[in-house]
């Protein structure tokens, strides 16, 4: 059971931002270079479950890829989503419910380019001029990411939901202690999220929204 929160933290691909299919997509193009050809096909499956396991930082070593090829490999695919950002949009309806969630009570830490993510959500009439975003600009583990924002922000972990979809955002979470809850329609299926530390699971982002806004005390007629 999840108290109530203050704060929000939200992964942005698969979890608001409806990019599966176009980052499978991309992983194959990669897999066409020499050094990448030895990873496993999300193609084959249609979810990144074998590829991604675990911490991100680290999913790749067990292919033999040494950490920098395995930077090379993300920093490649973060390009190329940046590069196809208008073939892709938010989920259906998650722009309305993101409007009914006030500036200072959210905020979006991801492995997306920070200017991707604020021109998506602009381009969705999502209000970006107070969402603080920390993306792949910044070389650090998600975990790290998200104690920085806090301490920037002076909010207690305890205050604090994160929503991911994939392994590695519930290991992250973890490590510093945050309530997590996932959602099965991103890049990991709903066994990947079966943890004692996931609070619970969402199949669709109404279901997903409608525990975010009751956790933060928001009611539809606050939009």
């Amino acid at each position: 059971m999840v108290n109530r929160k203050q704060f929000a933290i939200f992964d942005f691909d698969g979890v608001i931002f409806d990019s599966k299919d176009i980052a499978i997509r991309n992983v194959e193009l990669l897999r066409r270079q020499p050094e990448f050809e030895h990873l496993p096909s999300p193609a084959r499956i249609g979810n990144f479950s074998e590829i991604f396991c675990g911490t991100l930082r680290t999913s790749l070593l067990r292919f033999g890829l040494t950490p920098e090829e395995s930077q090379r490999f993300f920093d490649s695919h973060a390009n190329l989503m940046s590069e196809q950002r208008e073939l892709m949009g938010l989920f259906t309806g998650v722009s309305e419910f993101l409007r009914c969630i006030p500036s200072d009570s959210w905020a979006i830490v991801t492995s997306a380019y920070e200017e991707v993510v604020y021109d998506i959500l602009e381009r969705e009439g999502v209000h970006t001029a107070d969402l603080i975003v920390i993306g792949h600009s910044i070389k650090k583990s998600k975990s790290a990411k998200i104690t920085d924002l806090l301490f920037a922000r002076g909010i207690e972990v305890s205050d604090v939901l994160y929503i991911g979809d994939m392994q590695s955002d519930v290991e992250y979470c973890k490590e510093i202690g945050i309530d997590f809850v996932g959602v099965d329609y991103g890049y990991h299926p709903r066994h990947m999220l079966n943890d004692p530390n996931v609070c619970a699971v969402y199949s669709t982002p109404a279901d997903l929204f409608a525990t975010v806004f009751k956790l933060l005390n928001i009611t539809q007629v606050d939009c």
